[in-house]
């Protein structure tokens, strides 16, 4: 599976979780808008996807944190790989970030989509979690 498929599960476990809540996500006119950054580690690298987190938002500043927590100060004896999703949530009509979280865990080898697909959705959730308990 590519990113493209990854993006797609993170939008949809979004847009369940605000619909869950009462909440809309992705139309025109929404108070709040929602960007979210995914971050790929292995040992000694990090990669950043960040087609839809938006420009000027500290993506270098951020992806440098996350290397250098995640890969360079990593003491797992072990091969690994981990990704995560930062999830920023945005007052449209101020541009102003109301809320920031991070949730990440192991990448599983060989995945089926659905195992894929639940894995982004309880890390979707854990990220959002704070933000509707607040």
């Amino acid at each position: 599976m590519c990113i493209r498929d990854s993006h797609s599960m993170i939008q949809k476990s979004i847009s369940k979780q605000f619909g869950a809540k009462g909440m809309s996500y992705g139309d025109r006119n929404a108070q709040l808008v929602v960007a979210y950054l995914v971050i790929y580690q292995e040992p000694g690298m990090t990669a950043s996807y960040e087609d839809y987190f938006g420009y000027g938002r500290d993506t270098e500043k951020i992806s440098d944190v996350a290397h250098t927590r995640g890969s360079l100060k990593n003491k797992r004896p072990d091969y690994f790989r981990q990704a995560g999703v930062l999830i920023d949530v945005i007052d449209s009509s101020t541009n102003k970030l109301v809320y920031r979280n991070l949730a990440k865990g192991d990448v599983v080898k060989g995945a089926s989509a659905g195992t894929r697909a639940a894995k982004i959705d309880a890390a979707v959730g854990q990220a959002l979690a704070p933000f509707f308990t607040r």
